[in-house]
């Protein structure tokens, strides 16, 4: 029986669907998606006899069926029938075909009846909506299995959609590749917006929304479900009916941390959710379908998790020669997976591109145009690691550890250096639970680690290095015991970056505990021994403690001198007592001691470009301090070039040499606006790097009030003298030669804005510690109690 011999139902209008979800209350509308639905299939639309074809695509759980049922409830009036297909599966889509013709033909026929062939059934359906002169609404959802033609549930989709110009299509599926079949540009669903999901979250929690404590919560939690729609409802909905949760809903985030998987793996209240899937199930779903069209794909997903889950470049796979010795794996992984975590040589360009290719087609990853690189989802990017057993979580994090430290020695500019930190900080976490997991760690990965922590170093992200040292340390000492050599240099390598976070007490007693056991096994001369001592100088000078400094610096320098001449720990030396020797001011012997390391030495510490730039800038000062003005600030303005270019401009060498340069010109005619703006911006990275009270962000604002005074801005200048005079006491106590230097600089501000009696007061307390520490006759004390005779009206003097 054709389909033209059955009589249709011309009068029909309203919606036909076996399958058609009911839309949700709690919707939330996202009317920037909404808009674009609107205006591909209906705004300034000229028609040209086609069916007018809507992909919407997106990760599975991005709301894109409530989307669409969205959009079908708002305009149903605008179409004589709407046509709701379930395209999630061949029998799906079959029975609702069935279904749609049985009610537009006879719908005395019950659906499902067997007696209607699904062609012929298509059949009658494209030429019911052919004939329509008003306008139809087709949807086609869930969509996904489109691209495999050998896959048992590949669907044809382009098969079943009618050709007519009074048609309106929308496919939903979480295939990207949905948009091949269509000219118009396609809607790609990604997470809602911050304000939308909080929303979304509150009116299936149905917490109060007038707790501010509760609202900074809500908004804590959805930014950790990464805004994702499906995530957040079935959050919400957990909350809203878990008592202990809505009377405590700070709980929530730590029982989500510990127990991510589970809660993730919670299926929905399809009374509630009007949703049959939980969040994982939708994700496993196309890792499977991934699986078996391209092993090789759903290995690399799985590798992915093990790196950040943003800005996935290229260059990750391809940076120097893997080690094969690293690519061992105990556990029985697959061979396509070993050819992708554990090749004998880079993957090529086009395989690898090919793979990210099929993940982003099912929506796992996404390809930014501007950064040129790939980005997860960052629940998608949990579930890749937590699906994991312990032996893989281990052995692939060393893999890619590995992969990471390899790119770092291979990186040629600060920016591509600093773009692997994220990837290293994520292998570092994944790293961390792993071990938590089993226990162990190899101490291959602990030397990767090491590795890892040098090279954050070097970028002088002091903060995350001290996390990668921390964690070496512990589980070095755990290993092999605190008296053994590798736990010796594992806590001096912690030291170092505690020195570089300004935690000069603590790296101090770390260094005096180093050189009691270096000694105990190796003896004074030793290199290692002489390096500790010497190290020790170096934090006793920013400490303050000169006498001390010189102590040690008098040793280190004069066995490495005797025994060790050619190693880069006897130039460190050189180097430290430099320093000393222009903060004791005696600037000829510095000078000296300055001028024959550096001569015939370009590059002083080889590759080690951040040691050769401090010993370029101690010169600098030294040529300073000498009455040279000029020619410091030549050699440090060049110096600053070179550290922008070879450090990278937010390196906190780079920013302590734009802080020196700056104060260096302000004396210079009509320089000081030049030095006080380049000082602000010197000390905005310095806080944003290395915090508030860190040593070097007080010395900036210290001279930045002081150029702020010269420049007449005396009440901002007396704010911030106020505020690094607090936070030096904070740091340093009231009796450090920098907290005392802040206050004299402080009362000559106040001073200057005619408050005598309080700069008096304040000056009075310099002086007495000049006179403690330098002695009455020393120079600077003498210049204190002029300044305090000069603040005193004449009849006080």
């Amino acid at each position: 029986m054709a389909p033209s011999s059955v009589l249709p139902m011309p009068n029909f209008e309203g919606t036909i669907s076996y399958s058609l979800p009911a839309p949700v209350s709690e919707f939330v509308n996202r009317d920037a998606l909404h808009n674009q639905i609107y205006a591909q299939l209906r705004s300034n639309h000229q028609s040209d006899g086609t069916t007018r074809i809507v992909a919407v695509y997106g990760l599975g759980g991005a709301g894109k069926t409530q989307l669409v049922l969205d959009y079908v409830q708002r305009h149903r009036k605008y179409y004589r029938a709407t046509l709701w297909i379930d395209a999630s599966t061949v029998f799906s889509l079959q029975r609702d075909i069935i279904s749609t013709y049985q009610a537009l033909f006879n719908p005395a026929l019950h659906p499902l009846s067997g007696t209607v062939n699904v062609e012929f059934a298509l059949t009658g359906v494209k030429s019911w909506l052919s004939s329509s002169k008003e306008p139809c609404l087709m949807v086609f959802d869930g969509a996904d299995d489109i691209n495999n033609r050998d896959a048992s549930g590949y669907i044809d989709i382009q098969h079943f959609i009618p050709d007519s110009a009074s048609l309106h299509t929308i496919v939903t599926s979480r295939n990207s590749s949905v948009g091949g079949i269509t000219q118009l540009a396609g809607i790609h669903v990604r997470e809602m917006e911050a304000t939308q999901a909080a929303e979304l979250f509150y009116r299936y929690s149905q917490l109060p929304r007038n707790d501010l404590e509760i609202r900074n919560e809500v908004i804590a939690i959805v930014h950790e479900l990464g805004y994702l729609a499906l995530a957040v409802t079935l959050a919400a909905s957990y909350i809203g009916s878990t008592p202990r949760l809505r009377s405590n809903i700070k709980t929530y985030l730590p029982d989500y941390r510990r127990r991510r998987r589970e809660i993730l793996n919670r299926n929905p209240d399809g009374l509630v959710h009007k949703y049959q899937h939980s969040v994982l199930t939708t994700w496993e779903t196309s890792y499977e379908a991934i699986a078996k069209l391209c092993p090789e794909a759903s290995a690399l997903m799985t590798s992915l998790s093990f790196l950040n889950f943003d800005d996935i470049f290229l260059e990750l796979f391809h940076a120097g020669k893997p080690n094969r010795d690293m690519y061992t794996l105990d556990y029985d992984a697959p061979d396509h997976y070993r050819r992708i975590v554990t090749p004998e040589h880079n993957l090529e360009l086009h395989k690898l591109e090919d793979h990210l290719q099929i993940l982003k087609s099912y929506s796992f990853v996404d390809w930014s145009p501007d950064s040129q690189s790939y980005s997860m989802h960052k629940l998608v990017h949990a579930w890749g690691y937590d699906r994991l057993g312990k032996e893989q979580k281990h052995q692939d994090s060393l893999i890619t550890c590995h992969r990471l430290v390899l790119a770092g020695s291979c990186g040629k500019t600060p920016e591509a250096r600093l773009r692997l930190l994220p990837h290293i900080m994520a292998n570092f976490a994944a790293i961390q639970n792993a071990t938590r997991l089993s226990n162990s760690i190899s101490t291959i990965l602990l030397d990767h680690l090491k590795m890892a922590g040098f090279f954050v170093g070097s970028l002088g992200r002091w903060t995350d290095g001290n996390l990668i040292r921390h964690f070496v340390y512990h589980e070095t000492k755990r290993i092999h015991g605190e008296n053994y050599k590798d736990t010796i240099q594992a806590l001096s390598d912690l030291a170092g970056t505690l020195h570089g976070l300004g935690r000069y007490e603590e790296a101090l007693s770390m260094l005096m505990e180093i050189l009691e056991k270096r000694m105990r096994l190796y003896g004074m001369q030793h290199l290692a021994t002489l390096g500790t001592i010497n190290s020790i100088a170096t934090v006793c000078i920013s400490l303050g403690q000169l006498d001390k400094a010189e102590d040690m610096s008098n040793v280190a320098a004069g066995l490495l001198y005797m025994y060790h001449q050619d190693s880069s720990f006897f130039l460190e030396a050189t180097h430290s007592q430099a320093i000393l020797l222009i903060l004791q001011g005696k600037l000829d012997i510095a000078f000296s001691a300055l001028k024959a390391l550096m001569e015939g030495n370009d590059e002083l510490f080889g590759n080690d470009t951040h040691k050769t730039h401090e010993a370029i800038q101690t010169f600098a000062i030294a040529i300073g301090r000498k009455g040279d003005k000029d020619k410091e600030i030549e050699i440090l303005g060049r110096l600053l070039e070179a550290a922008r270019m070879f450090e990278g401009e937010d390196h906190p060498l780079t920013i302590t040499t734009m802080a020196l340069f700056a104060d260096r010109i302000q004396y210079q005619p009509g320089q000081l606006k030049n030095a006080i703006e380049m000082t602000k911006e010197a000390l905005e990275k310095c806080e944003r790097h290395r915090g508030k009270h860190h040593p070097k962000t007080l010395e900036i604002i210290d001279t930045l009030a002081n150029m702020l005074r010269r420049d007449q801005q005396l009440s901002e200048s007396e704010t911030m003298f106020k505020e690094v005079f607090r936070r030096r006491r904070r740091v340093y106590g009231d009796n450090h030669k920098c907290t005392i230097s802040t206050l004299e600089s402080y009362a000559t501000t106040i001073s200057e804005r005619g408050r005598a009696d309080e700069a008096i007061r304040m000056l009075r307390n310099v002086v007495q510690w000049r006179i403690r520490n330098l002695g009455e006759n020393d120079p600077s004390t003498q210049k204190v109690r002029r300044r305090i005779s000069e603040a005193q009206p004449n009849s006080a003097r």
